[in-house]
């Protein structure tokens, strides 16, 4: 794992349990003494995020935890219980309305592949807003600010001319691709993060038009600059090995009801929910 690399845990899947794969493990009573699941819904969780719709192929390559349970057909019937209905629609509003629709699973998965790509632009902005080297950044001196209120304007114009919902989807692939290299421009100055993160909320908004993203998070605000401080200290007390003093800070951090996690740029701090 690089040190700018997001880990993400069970616990960090949903703040109250109801991702569609704990949805899915709960209603079909997959657990049975517990000890492997939480690896098992990670799992699933990845494969489809990645492939939204798997075939039984897909699962047995990538599901490769073991459980001495033996409750490997309930998990793999968890799987494909999950219905992805955002890949569904997407893939729907990639066809003109007034066009024929070739539908199968194949066509059906490879949407799936191109939606995630969405996603994951998505998540890469979320990630900088979180950022706090980003948070002195002023968005307006990117070129990405420009491009991302252009590529809006052509959404727009794309969706007042005759609901031409597969053009808009387009842009929106334009803007993702944007988001991404930034995002991942070993280069990129202060202000380009924080045009990320304001390009991600860009995205976010032209993709609900069409039903998109429904069960994505808008961004959280940035911890105040009183507990980003504390964060600071903390790190700081952590690389001078000083435990004791990391430890109290730890304790204040949480008192002002804000969890710290690891993520991109460092020790971050997310309010309690």
């Amino acid at each position: 794992v690089g040190s700018t690399d997001q880990i993400i845990t069970i616990e960090g899947l949903s703040p109250n349990g109801t991702h569609p794969v704990q949805k899915a493990w709960v209603a079909l009573d997959v657990p049975q003494c517990g000890f492997c699941q939480s690896g098992m819904i990670m799992a699933a969780a990845a494969l489809l995020k990645t492939t939204p719709n798997p075939t039984d192929a897909d699962i047995e390559q990538n599901i490769t935890n073991i459980c001495r349970c033996g409750t490997y057909a309930r998990v793999k019937t968890a799987i494909l219980d999950v219905v992805d209905a955002e890949t569904v629609r997407f893939y729907l509003l990639s066809t003109h309305y007034r066009s024929p629709i070739e539908w199968n699973e194949e066509r059906l998965r490879e949407a799936g592949t191109a939606y995630a790509r969405l996603r994951d632009a998505m998540s890469k902005s979320a990630r900088f807003d979180d950022d706090s080297a980003a948070a002195g950044g002023d968005a307006t001196r990117s070129s990405l600010h420009a491009e991302a209120a252009a590529l809006a304007v052509k959404f727009e114009e794309a969706m007042d001319d005759d609901f031409n919902a597969a053009r808009a989807q387009g842009h929106l692939f334009e803007l993702a691709k944007e988001i991404n290299r930034l995002a991942d421009a070993p280069d990129a100055t202060v202000d380009d993060r924080a045009a990320v993160a304001e390009a991600g909320k860009t995205l976010l908004r032209l993709g609900s038009i069409v039903g998109l993203f429904a069960t994505s998070e808008a961004p959280e605000e940035a911890a105040p600059e009183t507990v980003q401080a504390l964060v600071q200290q903390r790190d700081e007390a952590r690389v001078q090995k000083d435990w004791k003093r990391a430890d109290q800070l730890r304790d204040e951090i949480l008192a002002l009801g804000y969890l710290l996690e690891d993520a991109k740029g460092g020790t971050q701090a997310r309010r309690k929910r």
